[in-house]
Formats: structure tokens, sequence, C-alpha cells
């Protein structure tokens, strides 16, 4: 499973407020999440192309180019209004738990 470095700085988010920001705890979980994900670095080049394309929103244009850079099968994500214009296939949550 991969997963872009932004979307690891999002979880934290999502972690801190679970956890009350308790540091320990946070970067115990994240410890655990990154243990069985390849992280993609994002880079300057994804950025740009990111910026130069149709994509409406900006973030969902980065998770894009980051899927694209590891050569992922498919993307997750909650709003699949976002990738409209992916040019690989895009699945809620659930639909991936039913190919598990």
């Amino acid at each position: 499973m991969h997963v872009s470095a932004v979307s690891v700085t999002t979880l934290a988010y999502i972690i801190e407020r679970h956890y009350k920001n308790r540091v320990a705890d946070v970067r115990k979980a994240l410890g655990n999440f990154c243990k069985i994900c390849n992280i993609v670095a994002v880079d300057s080049k994804m950025i740009h192309n990111a910026i130069a394309s149709s994509f409406d929103d900006y973030e969902d244009a980065v998770q894009h180019e980051a899927a694209i850079s590891c050569g992922a099968d498919f993307i997750v994500t909650r709003d699949k209004t976002g990738f409209k214009l992916s040019q690989i296939e895009v699945l809620f949550p659930q639909e991936v738990l039913t190919r598990i």
C-alpha cells in the first residue's frame, strides 16, 4: 500500500484530535501506520504538474501526481468528485475492502 507524504500530515492532524494532542500517542499511531505503508515523497515535479493540471482541487491534483509516480493501481478517497480527470481508477474505501 502506498500513501503520499501529504496524507501522512493529514492523518497526523486527525490523530492529534483523537488523542487530544498527546504527542507520544500520536507518534506511536503514526509510526504504526507508516510500518504498513510505503510513503511516497512529493517532489517539486509533482507540485508543478499539479499546478499545471486541470484538476479543480489542488490537493487532489497532488495526490494524483503522487499516485502516478509510484505506479498505483487506484486512488482511495471518500470524495471521488475531485478525481474526475484521474488517469488512475478511483475507489471509495468500502470498494477497496470488497477487493481484499
